[in-house]
């Protein structure tokens, strides 16, 4: 569904259909609903919900990968040491290790990319909805204070560009192993 002009919108049109009649002249059905608060009210609280839940889901994928990278090192550092299979067996386990650990790192880097991406559609959504209630009324809570200079990181948080990073410098640390290993290899 396409949006309506600004002004359309403030007054609470939306687009009902698209049609070309005969004369070849495109033209907008726009209608006017009723606002019912009570849907909106809930419309609002899924909304925030379901942010939550994405916000909530990055920083468990994030968790997730730090135990996994744990895991892999120890493997690692284990093969080679001592204790480990040592020599060349344990080198060659170690070059295996590191290649997971590097698809392990891209691919968590890419998740945590896409999920941050659905994070700010959600937020999007829940601001637009906002926007509306703060029309007939309501408060902007979402977006409070998020038009001041100073106050860019309301709009768009930094942390999302901190957790597609972190696994990317793993990968870069995965990848000086690989090649540490082969050169030792």
């Amino acid at each position: 569904m396409r949006r309506p002009p600004v002004f359309t919108a403030k007054l609470g049109f939306q687009e009902l259909t698209r049609l070309t009649p005969p004369d070849g002249m495109p033209r907008v059905v726009w209608i006017w609903r009723k606002p019912r608060e009570s849907m909106l009210q809930t419309q609002y609280s899924v909304s925030v919900d379901l942010y939550k839940h994405e916000d909530s889901t990055n920083w468990q994928k994030l968790n997730n990968f730090f135990y996994i990278t744990v895991s892999l090192t120890a493997a690692a550092a284990f093969s080679v040491g001592k204790e480990g299979a040592g020599g060349n067996l344990g080198v060659s386990l170690a070059l295996i290790i590191s290649f997971i650990g590097l698809c392990v790192s891209v691919g968590f880097s890419q998740m945590l990319h896409f999920g941050t991406k659905y994070l700010l559609a959600r937020k999007s959504a829940l601001v637009e909805i906002e926007e509306y209630m703060a029309w007939h009324g309501g408060q902007p809570i979402v977006t409070w204070h998020s038009s001041n200079p100073g106050d860019r990181h309301l709009r768009k948080s930094p942390t999302g560009l901190i957790m597609v990073l972190l696994p990317i410098l793993v990968a870069i640390g995965w990848a000086g192993m690989l090649g540490a290993l082969i050169y030792t290899f």
